[in-house]
C-alpha cells in the first residue's frame, strides 16, 4: 500500500472529523475532544470480536459518547442505564440500528432491539450496558449532529 492510497483512504474522514468537531463544539455543552486510535475492535460475521490495528478518527463528547469514523461506517459509542431502558419512552433505540453488549463483560451480547435488551438485562446484575450505533459510512455530519443530541436527551451517558 502507497501514502497516497492510505491518503485517499484518510482525507474523507479526516475532513469528516473536522466538521463534527465543529459542528458538535456549537451544539453541545460537553467537552469535545478528538485523536486518532486504534484497537478497536470490530464483530465479524461469526460473531467474533477482532481486534483491529490501525488507527481511526474518534470524536469524544465527554460524558456522552465517542463518535468512531472508520472507511465502511460510522458508529456511535454511548452508555444507558437499566431503568432508563427499562421505562424507555425515546425513538433512539428503536429507530437506529444498534447492538448491546454488558459493560464489565463487553463480549456479553445483549441483543439488537429494545424487548431483547430489556430481557438480557433484567436476567442480569449490570444495572447499565453499553451500546454500539450503526451508520453508514456516507452519513452526514448534520445527521450525526442530531443523533448527538438526542442521545444526550434520552438520558444516555458514556
Amino acid at each position: 500500500m502507497t501514502i497516497d492510497t492510505l491518503d485517499a483512504v484518510c482525507a474523507p474522514l479526516d475532513e469528516k472529523l473536522r466538521a463534527l468537531v465543529s459542528a458538535l463544539k456549537g451544539a453541545v455543552p460537553s467537552p469535545i475532544s478528538s485523536g486518532y486510535f486504534n484497537g478497536h475492535y470490530r464483530k465479524t460475521q461469526n460473531g467474533a470480536f477482532e481486534k483491529e490495528l490501525y488507527p481511526i478518527p474518534v470524536v469524544t463528547v465527554q460524558g456522552l459518547c465517542d463518535v468512531e469514523l472508520e472507511p465502511n461506517g460510522v458508529s456511535v459509542t454511548t452508555n444507558c442505564a437499566l431503568q432508563t431502558v427499562l421505562s424507555y419512552r425515546g425513538s433512539v433505540l428503536l429507530e437506529t440500528p444498534f447492538d448491546a453488549y454488558g459493560v464489565e463483560d463487553f463480549l456479553s451480547d445483549y441483543g439488537n432491539d429494545l424487548s431483547s435488551l430489556k430481557a438480557f438485562l433484567t436476567q442480569s446484575a449490570d444495572s447499565e450496558c453499553f451500546l454500539i450505533f450503526s451508520f453508514p459510512a456516507a452519513v452526514s455530519v448534520a445527521e450525526l449532529l442530531r443523533f448527538v443530541i438526542r442521545l444526550k436527551a434520552e438520558q444516555f451517558y458514556y
